[in-house]
C-alpha cells in the first residue's frame, strides 16, 4: 500500500522550460474547487462543538500556511488528525505528555509532521483511498516533497538544494544536458527525479550544497 502511494511526481516536479521535450507533454491538473482549510477547520468544529467564534490571527495563520505548504494533501491530513485526535496527539507527546482534549489549531501547527506521517502510514478506508487518488492527480505540492519537508526540513527541498548547487557552480548547464556534481543529465526533471527516489543521490547533493 505505502509504495503505490509514493509514486513518481513528474509532473508536478521543479521544471524550466528547456526540460520539456514538448508543450504537449505537460499535463495539466484538475482544478478542484473546495473550501480552504480553515474552512474545513472551522466547519468540523462546528459540527462537533456547535457554534464556534472566530480563529485568532495566529491560529488562522497557522492553518492557513499548513494549507498552502501542503495543497490538496492537507484536507486529506486535518481531516485524519481531526478524526483521530487522541491517537494524534498521544503520539506527539508520549504517553505521559498532556495535550487538548479537543482538536487546537496551535498544537496542531506544532506537531503537523506527526500527523503527516500517522497519516500517511495509516490504514485507510477505501474512501480515503479514492481521496488519495484524487489529490495525486491534482496538487501542485507532491507527496515526496512533503516527505522530505517533514522528514529532513525546508532546506531538504530540491529547488533550495539546487539553487546552492547553482550557486557554487556544482549544477551547470552542460553540453550535453545537465551536469550536477560530476554527473550529467538530460534534462533537470530527471535530476529531479532521481534525487526525490535515490536517498544516496540526495545525500550526495544535500552533503555538496552545505559543504
Amino acid at each position: 500500500m505505502e509504495a503505490e502511494r509514493i509514486i513518481s511526481a513528474h509532473d508536478k516536479c521543479w521544471q524550466t522550460p528547456e526540460d520539456l521535450v514538448s508543450k504537449t507533454a505537460r499535463k495539466k491538473k484538475k482544478k478542484i474547487k473546495r473550501q480552504s482549510v480553515v474552512a474545513l477547520w472551522q466547519s468540523i468544529m462546528y459540527s462537533r462543538c456547535g457554534w464556534q467564534q472566530k480563529l485568532s490571527p495566529d491560529d488562522y495563520e497557522r492553518l492557513d500556511q499548513f494549507g498552502r505548504r501542503t495543497h490538496e494533501f492537507g484536507y486529506l491530513i486535518l481531516q485524519w488528525a481531526m478524526d483521530k485526535w487522541e491517537e494524534f496527539a498521544q503520539e506527539a507527546t508520549g504517553e505521559s505528555g498532556q495535550y487538548p482534549s479537543s482538536p487546537n489549531a496551535a498544537f496542531f501547527s506544532t506537531y503537523q509532521a506527526v500527523a503527516f506521517h500517522l497519516w500517511l502510514h495509516a490504514k485507510w478506508t477505501s474512501e480515503e483511498e479514492e481521496a488519495f487518488g484524487a489529490a495525486l492527480d491534482s496538487s501542485l505540492t507532491s507527496i515526496e516533497e512533503l516527505e522530505i519537508f517533514y522528514t529532513l526540513g525546508e532546506e531538504a527541498l530540491f529547488p533550495n538544494v539546487a539553487s546552492q548547487l547553482e550557486d557554487k557552480g556544482l549544477l551547470k548547464k552542460h553540453s550535453q544536458g545537465w551536469e550536477v556534481c560530476g554527473q550529467v543529465f538530460k534534462y533537470k526533471t530527471a535530476i529531479y527525479d532521481k534525487y526525490m527516489n535515490d536517498e544516496g543521490f540526495r545525500s550526495v547533493l544535500r552533503n555538496a550544497a552545505t559543504g
